[in-house]
């Protein structure tokens, strides 16, 4: 049963916003927000999350990774191959936030080019066909 949803971009400008009202959502009908943060490691992931969006309900996974990672046959945007094959059939959409706000950075054709393709090909590894 698809019960849950992956959302990129949730310490950005919109995800700091986004990521609370959803996860309060969520945790009222029972369901999993899972959320991409770029870091090292979950517990880096999970204070970064933290620090932008306040405390979050128990309905709450940090995935750490990041858009712009090469999809590999192991992982991708950095997500193991392992973790992606669980949430498979599980996930009823993914909203990809993640973009960079600087439209004259070197970042910004690496986040909101590449990354959105990496997006698409992350909703399609976990058979998802929800995109927004």
């Amino acid at each position: 049963m698809k019960n849950a949803i992956l959302f990129t971009g949730g310490t950005g400008m919109v995800g700091k916003e986004a990521v609370p009202f959803l996860a309060d959502i969520c945790q009222q009908r029972g369901r999993t927000l899972y959320v991409l943060v770029r870091g090292a490691d979950e517990e880096s992931c999970m204070k970064r999350l933290v620090s932008v969006t306040g405390s979050l309900p128990e309905c709450v996974r940090v995935l750490c990774g990041d858009v712009t990672a090469n999809p590999t046959r192991d992982s991708v945007c950095g997500i193991p191959m392992s973790v992606l094959k669980g949430m498979q059939g599980s996930i009823e959409r993914v909203i990809n936030c993640a973009a960079s706000t600087d439209f004259f950075g070197p970042e910004t054709v690496e986040v909101n080019g590449k990354g959105t393709v990496n997006a698409c090909i992350l909703a399609d590894t976990i058979e998802c066909k929800n995109l927004i």
